[in-house]
C-alpha cells in the first residue's frame, strides 16, 4: 500500500450553536486503506462525513485531497473530483429500474457497462435488472446505491452504515464488494456491526463525543480501557 494520504484531515471541527459536534480531528487516509469509524450515538460519526463532503460547513480545520484543499467545494464538486458517499437512509432513482440507476450513475457511458455488469452480480441484482428501485428492500436500495458510487470510480468513498438493515448474507456480499471496488480508493465507513469491522477494515477509529478517541486494530481497540468503558453494555466485545 502507498504510504501517501490521499485524504488527510487536519483539525476539524463542527460547531452548531453551542454545541460541539465534532472537535478537532485529525487523521490521513492512504490509497487502498479501509477505515471504519465507530463509536456510541451521537459521537459525531455522521458529522465527520458531512463535513468532509460539504453537507456540512466545518467551524475550524482542513480537509485536503491530494493536496488540494476541499472546504468550499459543495457536494456536487466533490463528487466530480471523485469524493463519493452513501447515506443511512439510501439515496436512489426509486422510479427507475436498477439498470437505470446504474446508467444514471454513470452518466450513461457504454464504458462503464462491463463494470456495471460485474457491479450488479457482485451485489446480487442478476436477473433483477429491471425491478423498480422503490420496490426493492432497504437492503438492496442500500445495495444499489453502493454500486451507484462505486460505478463512478471513487478516489474517497465514504459508506454512512452501508449495512444497516441487512442479514448476514447480504452483509458479506456487500463486504466482499467494498474490498473488491474499494482498492484503489480510500475508503471510510461509519459502522455499528464489530463483525463487519472485523471483516473490512484495516484500521479502526474511534469518535467521543466528536473527538477522535484512538485508533488502531479492532482488536488494540477492544483491549483499550477507555473504549470498552464508553461502549459498556454496548456490545463491543
Amino acid at each position: 500500500m502507498e504510504r501517501t494520504a490521499i485524504l488527510e484531515v487536519e483539525g476539524l471541527s463542527c460547531r452548531f450553536g453551542g454545541v460541539t459536534a465534532l472537535n478537532d480531528v485529525t487523521l490521513a487516509l492512504r490509497r487502498g486503506e479501509f477505515r471504519c469509524v465507530i463509536g456510541p450515538n451521537g459521537a459525531g460519526k455522521t458529522t465527520f462525513v458531512n463535513a468532509i463532503t460539504g453537507i456540512v460547513k466545518s467551524s475550524e480545520g482542513r480537509v485536503r485531497l491530494d493536496g488540494e484543499p476541499l472546504n468550499r467545494r459543495t457536494p456536487a464538486r466533490l463528487a466530480r473530483a471523485g469524493v463519493l458517499r452513501t447515506f443511512q437512509t439510501p439515496r436512489v432513482f426509486g422510479a427507475l429500474t436498477v439498470a437505470e440507476n446504474f446508467a444514471l450513475a454513470a452518466r450513461f457511458d457504454r464504458a462503464f457497462e462491463e463494470r456495471g455488469r460485474s457491479l450488479r452480480e457482485d451485489l446480487g441484482f442478476t436477473g433483477r435488472e429491471q425491478a423498480i428501485a422503490s420496490q426493492l428492500s432497504q437492503g438492496e436500495r442500500k445495495r444499489l446505491e453502493i454500486g451507484m458510487a462505486f460505478m463512478r470510480s471513487p478516489r474517497v468513498i465514504l459508506l454512512d452504515e452501508p449495512t444497516a438493515g441487512m442479514s448476514g448474507a447480504e452483509t458479506r456480499e456487500v463486504a466482499s464488494a467494498i474490498r473488491k471496488y474499494g482498492s484503489e480508493a480510500a475508503t471510510v465507513i461509519i459502522e455499528h456491526d464489530m463483525g463487519f469491522v472485523r471483516e473490512i477494515a484495516d484500521t479502526v477509529s474511534v469518535l467521543h463525543r466528536g473527538s477522535l478517541l484512538m485508533e488502531g486494530t479492532l482488536d488494540e481497540v477492544q483491549a483499550d480501557q477507555r473504549v470498552r468503558d464508553i461502549y459498556l453494555g454496548s456490545g463491543v466485545h
